[in-house]
């Protein structure tokens, strides 16, 4: 596996929540790949970081640029068959809607000796993918060998244990999520509330979601479709139902013309 230091502890400072700042993470990874251009690696973490700092600005956008996925196939290129460039390849190819692409490379990665940063990451794409079994195996193996993962990994363990019904399961992972991260983390929580019945919890936390984020309403539906199959946003949707809150009635017209994103394990 080939491995860049420097482009390693750059995204492990981002990543782990240390340091929410992608300019400053973007501008070191392009330092790197200038110091080191036939780094693979270092070229796979650029396009990663470039792929956030995308979602972060088009907050309706569903694809991809395609100058972002032409850098992950460069990575591929220079670093053929490394397990981390194909690991961050595949997380472009999802969210540009290239699933069908990444089956048989997400198959050979399932069985790569891996760290808890690799197999959190998987997870996240399983998850996308709606392989709920596997994702849950890998996002509990990549918090057991990291315990300081991305919240990331934590918040989809709880989508989950709330999609399968384990209630009580998902109140105990959602104690390990600091509170007040971001509007989707508030959501979940508030669906969860729902289901133990403590609407008073989850309205609070409904406020809360719009405190963070006021057109949360506009687009949160297309937020969460990025990260969670249609299954997992559709038990949100039906948990917060009591709170008449009007969410997730009406998606966006870009989310209806694109389509909802459909597992190629089906």
């Amino acid at each position: 596996m080939s491995f860049n230091p420097a482009a390693a502890a750059v995204w492990r400072f981002w990543i782990t929540g240390l340091a929410d700042d992608r300019a400053f993470a973007m501008q070191a990874l392009e330092n790197v790949t200038v110091a080191v251009p036939h780094s693979g690696i270092a070229l796979a973490y650029l396009a990663t970081t470039r792929c956030e700092a995308f979602f972060a600005s088009q907050t309706d956008a569903l694809m991809l640029p395609s100058d972002v996925l032409d850098m992950f196939e460069r990575a591929r290129s220079l670093a053929p068959g490394d397990p981390w460039v194909e690991l961050l390849r595949c997380y472009g190819l999802l969210f540009a809607r290239k699933t069908t692409a990444i089956e048989p490379v997400i198959a050979g990665l399932k069985v790569v000796p891996s760290s808890g940063s690799f197999s959190g990451m998987l997870g996240g794409i399983l998850l996308a993918l709606d392989d709920l079994p596997d994702a849950r195996q890998f996002l509990a193996r990549g918090l057991v060998d990291a315990p300081q993962q991305p919240y990331w990994s934590r918040v989809g363990l709880v989508a989950i244990e709330l999609t399968r019904d384990d209630i009580a399961a998902a109140a105990r992972s959602l104690e390990e999520i600091p509170t007040r991260i971001d509007p989707v983390v508030q959501t979940i929580r508030a669906a969860v509330a729902c289901r133990r019945g403590d609407l008073g919890a989850a309205r609070e936390f409904a406020e809360e979601t719009l405190d963070l984020c006021e057109e949360f309403p506009r687009f949160g539906e297309i937020m969460m479709r990025r990260f969670f199959p249609d299954r997992v946003v559709d038990t949100v949707a039906r948990a917060l139902e009591p709170l008449a809150l009007g969410w997730f009635h009406d998606p966006p017209a870009e989310a209806a013309a694109e389509g909802t994103r459909n597992s190629p394990y089906h």
